[in-house]
């Protein structure tokens, strides 16, 4: 499916022109591995807004909420949008034990999904914390090698800072 997005920017903040046409995987796959403002905001757009809120308290999401544009300062400081982690654990859990059926190995295959990616813990690397581990509880090197090949990590990475944008 085709959906429009608008890739103009102003810094951070995605403006509405400069149109293209991609086909949503493409955006998703943009908006999650890339934190791609433009195809975040075409997604909201797609989607609504207010179909995105409802959505996440009808999941039981109740501290979820999505009220301005990403990337965009001023917004971000006027209506913040809101995220728990305990409403992500809700909706990572909801989709791990059947929300999404035909979607579910598409929403992990969104998201950086290697444990080598994995954003590094201050100067330790999820590879070094699981070697450190291992080493401790007296895995031998073939039972960490097993481990490793057996483990799938789906994630999304991602800060925010307000700078100047509009």
């Amino acid at each position: 499916q085709m959906i429009n997005v608008f890739t103009g920017t102003v810094g951070s903040c995605p403006q509405d022109n400069n149109p293209v046409s991609e086909q949503l995987q493409t955006v998703l796959s943009k908006m999650m591995k890339n934190s791609d403002n433009n195809r975040t905001q075409a997604v909201t757009a797609f989607f609504g807004e207010n179909n995105i809120n409802n959505f996440a308290q009808a999941q039981g999401m109740s501290d979820t909420l999505l009220q301005h544009r990403i990337g965009c300062a001023a917004d971000a400081l006027a209506n913040p949008n809101h995220l728990t982690l305990q409403d992500a654990g809700e909706l990572y859990e909801k989709v791990a034990t059947g929300l999404l059926p035909t979607q579910r190995q598409n929403f992990y295959n969104l998201m950086l999904n290697s444990y080598t990616q994995f954003p590094p813990m201050g100067n330790l690397s999820l590879t070094t914390v699981m070697n450190q581990e291992s080493a401790d509880v007296g895995l031998s090197a073939a039972q960490l090698t097993a481990f490793k090949a057996a483990l799938v990590i789906a994630f999304k990475t991602g800060s925010y800072q307000p700078n100047s944008d509009h």
